[in-house]
C-alpha cells in the first residue's frame, strides 16, 4: 500500500517518541524496515515509503507542532489535536527553551501552505519546471521558520521525491529572506534548527556530504547556545552515524575542539566507526591547540583503532607534528615502529616534520643526522626539506652552511625558489651584510624571480637597523616603482625604524600616510609610537595617542598598558604609574600580572617595600594570581630590605599556590641571608632545598662564596670551591674573581696569582675585573715588575681599549649587590651621557687622590669606574701603580 503525505504527517507524532504508544510504533517501523531491507527489488514506491519513514524518525518533534497552555499539541492530518502530557525527563522540557513554533495563520491555512510549497519544491526537481525563487516569491511573505521544517519533511516524504537540491535551495532562500528580527544570531539559530534537522536526512540519504558539511559550518558559529550540539549528543532518536561523523569534522575545522571531541565520544559509546578523514581532521585540530595535552591525541588514536579505523601515513604525520611542536622528539620517533605495524612507512612529510622541529629548536646536528637517515632509507628530500634547513641556518647566522645547503639542493635538481631567497636575504640583513643582500635581490631578478613584499620589507628593515632611514626610503621607492604595493607590515617597519632614529614627527607622518592609502593603523603601529614617546619622556604625547586609539575603535591591550607603566616606573613617576594601574576602565585597559609586577618591582627599587606589598595584596583581591616571576620580584625586594624571614613566608605561599620555585627563587633567599651576614641560615636553607630536589647552580656557588669572603672566611670559601669543583660542577670567571678579591683583601697575593693562572689553564678568559684585582694587589704590595707585566698583557689583549662593566649577569648583580669595599666608595659622580667626559672626571679625581697619598681611596674610584662601564686606559693604571710603589718605598724607609 502506498504511503500518502497525510499518512506520513499523521505518523509524525507517534514517531516522535512523545506518546505512550510511540515507542512501540517506532519499534514496529524499525523491525519492518529491517525485515524489508533485503527486498529492495519490490519497487520504487516501497523504497520511498521506507525512506520517508526514515526521514520522519530523524525529525521527530518539529513537524507542525505548536504550543498550547501547559502542553504541546500535535495537529493530525485532518486538523484534530492530540494533547501531549508533559512528563519530567522527556524532550518536552527541552522544547520549552525553543521559540514558539505557532504558525502565523489558522491551522487549515498553514496546512494548505505547507502542501502548496512542498508541491512547488517537488516540481522544481524537473529541469523544465519554473525557477524556484520565482515560484516561491508569492509565498515568501507568508512563510516563517516554524513552517520550514514541515514543508521540507513533507516534500522529502513524497513518493515523487528524487532530488534534495530544491530543498537545499529553499532552505537558503528562506534564511536570506527571514533575518532575525532582534539581530541576535543565537535567536536565528534556534529558529532555523528544526529546518536544518529536517534537511540533513535527505541530503545524507543521497550522500550529499559536502552540502551537509557546508550547512554545519555555516550554522555552528551562530549556534551560541549549542542547541545542535545538544541534539547530536542527546537527540531522540539518535542521530545517524553519517551525521555524527560530519559534525565531528565540522566542529574540528571550526577549531571547536572540545565540542568535536564530545561528539566523537558519543560515537565511541555507540561503537560507531568514524571515517578516516574525520579521524584525521579531529587529530589535526587537537594537536594544533596549545591548551590540549599531548596525551589526548594519542588516546584518541587508540580509540580510533579500537573502533576499526585503519590509520594511514597522514594520521601518523599529524601525531608526529603534535609531538614535535612540543619538542617531544623521542616520542615522535617512537611512533616509527607503530607505523610499521599498520603497514605504513615514513614519507618525506614525516621526516620534514621532525626536521622542522629540530631546526626550530636549534638542534642542527640531529637535523643533519635525520637528513642522512632519509637518504639511507631512500626517502627523497624535497624542496621543503632543504628550505627548512636553509631557514634554520639563516636564523642562526650560519650563512656559509646555508649556501652549502643551497648547492646540495641544486645538485638534487631542486632550484631555489622565492622562499629560499627570502630566507637568505633575511639572514644576510640580520648579519649586517647589506651589500650582499642587495646583490642577492638583483640576482633574483636576473633569474626571473621577482622580489615580493617579504623581500622588500626585509631589506627596508635591514636598512633601518644597519644603515639609515634615507636608504630605507630609497628601497621603498624602488618597491613602489616595481608595482609592489606596501602593506601594513611595511608601514609598521617604517614607523619602528623612524622611532629608533628618534624621528618621531616623521613616524607620525608615516602613520597619517597609512590612513591616506587606506591602511588603517593597527595595535602594533600605535604601540610602537607610544613606546617610543615613553622612552623619549614625552608621556603627554603617548597619552594623546592612546586616546586616538580609543577614538578609532582600537582596544588597547595589556602591551600598551605595560609599556606606559614600565616607562613611568623607569622615570620614577610611581604615583602616575599607580594611578594608571588603578584606572583601566577609562581607556579599556585590563591589568595583568606583568602590569602589577612592573610597579611592584619599581616600589622595591625605590625602597618602598610597604607600597609594593599593598599592591601584591591588591592583586590577590582582584584574583590576579602572581606567577613565579612576580613572587621572585617580591622575595628579592624583601631580601634587599632586610626582611628575609618575610621572604621565606612568601616562598611558602608560592608553594601553597601549587607553583614551582625556580633557581632564582632559592638563590635570592640564600643571598638574602648572606647579605644579612647570617651564613649559618644561608647554608641551612641551601641544604634543605637540596634535599627537596633543588639543584644548585654556579650562581648559588658564587653567592655563597661571596658571602663567606665578605665575612672574612676566605679559607672556608676556598674549601667550598674545591668541593664544588671536585664534584664536576661548573664554575665561571665570577667564581674566580670572588675568590681572588677575597685573597687580595687579606693580602694573600701569591694565592690570588695562583688562582689567576689556574683560571687561564681551565680555559676561562680573565676579564677586566680580574686584571684590575691582581694589578692593584701587586701594585699595593710593591711588586712593580709583576704589575708592569700584567699591565703590558692587558694592553696586548686590547683590554684597556674596551668599555667594561662588572662582569655579573643582571640576576647575580641584583642579588649580590656590592661588597663592603664598594659600599665605602665615595659615590661623588653622576652618570654622564658621554663616557669620554666621565673618564676625564674619574681620571682627574684618581690623580688628585694619588698626589694626596690616598691610594686606597683612588683604588676604590677605579673600581667604581669599572663597575659603571667607564673606559680605563693604561695611564690611569700607571698613575695608581706609581702611587702604590711610592707608598711602599716610604713604608720600607720608615721601617729601616
Amino acid at each position: 500500500m502506498a504511503v500518502t503525505e497525510a499518512d506520513v504527517l499523521a505518523r509524525a507524532p507517534e514517531a516522535s517518541g512523545y506518546s505512550s504508544a510511540s515507542a512501540s510504533t517506532v519499534d514496529e517501523e524499525r523491525m519492518r524496515r529491517s525485515h524489508c531491507g533485503g527486498e529492495r527489488a519490490r519497487g520504487r514506491g516501497e523504497r520511498r515509503r521506507y525512506r520517508a519513514l526514515g526521514f520522519m524518525l530523524c525529525v521527530p518533534w518539529y513537524i507542525r507542532c505548536r504550543r498550547s497552555s501547559g502542553s504541546f499539541t500535535f495537529p493530525s492530518a485532518v486538523g484534530r489535536q492530540a494533547p501531549l502530557p508533559q512528563t519530567p525527563g522527556t524532550l518536552t522540557t527541552r522544547m520549552e527553551k525553543l521559540p514558539s513554533l505557532r504558525p502565523p495563520e489558522g491551522q487549515q491555512a498553514a496546512d494548505d501552505l505547507i502542501k502548496t510549497v512542498s508541491s512547488l519544491l517537488l516540481a522544481a526537481q524537473s529541469p523544465s519546471g519554473p525557477p524556484l525563487d520565482e515560484a516561491l516569491a508569492p509565498f515568501l511573505p507568508r512563510l516563517s521558520p516554524s513552517l520550514a521544517a514541515p514543508i521540507l519533511s513533507a516534500a522529502a516524504a513524497s513518493p515523487s521525491f528524487s532530488s534534495p537540491a530544491p530543498l537545499l535551495s529553499f532552505y537558503h532562500l528562506l534564511r536570506r529572506s527571514i533575518p532575525s528580527p532582534s539581530g541576535d544570531s543565537s535567536v536565528t539559530a534556534e529558529e532555523f534548527l528544526p529546518s536544518l534537522l529536517a534537511l540533513l536526512p535527505p541530503l545524507l540519504w543521497f550522500k550529499k556530504f559536502a552540502d551537509v558539511k557546508s550547512l554545519l559550518l555555516s550554522f555552528i558559529p551562530l549556534d551560541r547556545r549549542r542547541l545542535l550540539h545538544r541534539h547530536l549528543l542527546h537527540g531522540s532518536p539518535q542521530p545517524s552515524k553519517s551525521l555524527l561523523d560530519t559534525a565531528v569534522s565540522s566542529y574540528a575545522q571550526l577549531r571547536q575542539y572540545h565540542l568535536a571531541y564530545q561528539v566523537f565520544l558519543s560515537m565511541r559509546r555507540r561503537r560507531l566507526r568514524p571515517s578516516l578523514i574525520t579521524s584525521n581532521s579531529l587529530l589535526s585540530s587537537l594537536v594544533r591547540s596549545p591548551t590540549i595535552s599531548s596525551s589526548l591525541p594519542l588516546s584518541i588514536f587508540h580509540d580510533m583503532v579500537a573502533l576499526g579505523v585503519s590509520p594511514n601515513v597522514n594520521t601518523f604525520n599529524i601525531l608526529i607534528h603534535g609531538l614535535c611542536s612540543r619538542a617531544q622528539f623521542t616520542d615522535a620517533l617512537a611512533l616509527f615502529p607503530t607505523m610499521a605495524g599498520f603497514g605504513c612507512t615514513p614519507d618525506t612529510i614525516t621526516y620534514n616534520t621532525i626536521l622542522d622541529g629540530y631546526c626550530k629548536k636549534g638542534m642542527l646536528k640531529e637535523a643533519r643526522d635525520l637528513l642522512a637517515e632519509m637518504k639511507a632509507k631512500d626517502v627523497p628530500p624535497n624542496r621543503s626539506t632543504y628550505n627548512t634547513l636553509i631557514a634554520a641556518y639563516c636564523r642562526l647566522g650560519w650563512l656559509k652552511e646555508a649556501t652549502m645547503a643551497i648547492e646540495l639542493m641544486t645538485a638534487s635538481n631542486f632550484l631555489p625558489d622565492l622562499w629560499t631567497y627570502n630566507m637568505l636575504v633575511a639572514g644576510l640583513c640580520r648579519d649586517g651584510r647589506m651589500d650582499e643582500a642587495f646583490r642577492l635581490k638583483d640576482e633574483m631578478e636576473k633569474l626571473c624571480l621577482s622580489p615580493d613584499i617579504i623581500t622588500y620589507n626585509t631589506l627596508i628593515n635591514g636598512c633601518f637597523q644597519r644603515r639609515s632611514g634615507s636608504q630605507a626610503y630609497r628601497v621603498l621607492g624602488e618597491m613602489q616603482q616595481k608595482g609592489v604595493k606596501p602593506n601594513l607590515v611595511t608601514h609598521n617597519i617604517m614607523v619602528k625604524g623612524l622611532c629608533r632614529e628618534g624621528k618621531m614627527e616623521e613616524a607620525v607622518a608615516s602613520l597619517r600616510k597609512m590612513e591616506e592609502e587606506g591602511l588603517p593603523p593597527d595595535l602594533i603601529t600605535y604601540n610602537t609610537l607610544i613606546s617610543s614617546y615613553c622612552k623619549a619622556s614625552e608621556m603627554g604625547k603617548a597619552f594623546d595617542l592612546m586616546d586616538e586609539m580609543v577614538g578609532r575603535g582600537l582596544k588597547m591591550d595589556t602591551f600598551t598598558l605595560n609599556t606606559v607603566l614600565y616607562n613611568l616606573c623607569k622615570e620614577k613617576r610611581l604615583d602616575e604609574a599607580c594611578k594608571l594601574l588603578h584606572s583601566p576602565p577609562k581607556r579599556g585597559f585590563v591589568p595583568d600580572e606583568i602590569s602589577y609586577g612592573t610597579v611592584i618591582s619599581a616600589y622595591f627599587k625605590d625602597e618602598k617595600p610597604d607600597e609594593a606589598m599593598k599592591l601584591l595584596e591588591e592583586m590577590n583581591e582582584k584574583k590576579i594570581m602572581p606567577g613565579v616571576t612576580t613572587y621572585n620580584t617580591v622575595i628579592g625586594g624583601l631580601c634587599r630590605s632586610g626582611r628575609t624571614e618575610q621572604a621565606i613566608k612568601k616562598l611558602n605561599e608560592l608553594v601553597e599556590s601549587r607553583l614551582v620555585p625556580d633557581e632564582t627563587t632559592y638563590n635570592t633567599i640564600i643571598n638574602g641571608f648572606c647579605r644579612e651576614g647570617d651564613l649559618e641560615k644561608a647554608f641551612q636553607f641551601h641544604n634543605q632545598m637540596v634535599e627537596n630536589s633543588f639543584k644548585p647552580n654556579v650562581i648559588t656557588c658564587n653567592i655563597l662564596m661571596n658571602g663567606l669572603c665578605n665575612d672574612g672566611k676566605v679559607e672556608k670559601a676556598l674549601r667550598f670551591f674545591e668541593s664544588w669543583v671536585s664534584k664536576g660542577k661548573k664554575v665561571d670567571v665570577i667564581t674566580y674573581n670572588t675568590l681572588i678579591k677575597g685573597l687580595c683583601k687579606e693580602g694573600k697575593v701569591d694565592a690570588a696569582m695562583e688562582l689567576f693562572a689556574d683560571m687561564e689553564e681551565k680555559g676561562l678568559q680573565p676579564d677586566a675585573y680580574s686584571y684590575n684585582l691582581v694589578l692593584c694587589a701587586l701594585s699595593e704590595a710593591g711588586r712593580s715588575e709583576e704589575a708592569q707585566k700584567i699591565l703590558s698583557k692587558m694592553v696586548d689583549k686590547g683590554i684597556l681599549s674596551e668599555h667594561f662593566t662588572f662582569p655579573l649577569s643582571s640576576e647575580v648583580s641584583s642579588m649580590m649587590g656590592t661588597g663592603k669595599e664598594q659600599e665605602r666608595t665615595p659615590n661623588v659622580f653622576m652618570e654622564e651621557d658621554s663616557k669620554g667626559s666621565s673618564y676625564t672626571i674619574y681620571a682627574q679625581h684618581i690623580n688628585e687622590l694619588c698626589h694626596s697619598g690616598q691610594f686606597k681611596e683612588a683604588k676604590l674610584v677605579l673600581d667604581e669606574m669599572m663597575e659603571k662601564g667607564v673606559p680605563v686606559n693604561s695611564l690611569t693604571y700607571i698613575t695608581l701603580m706609581e702611587g702604590f710603589i711610592k707608598r711602599q718605598k716610604r713604608l720600607t724607609k720608615a721601617a729601616v
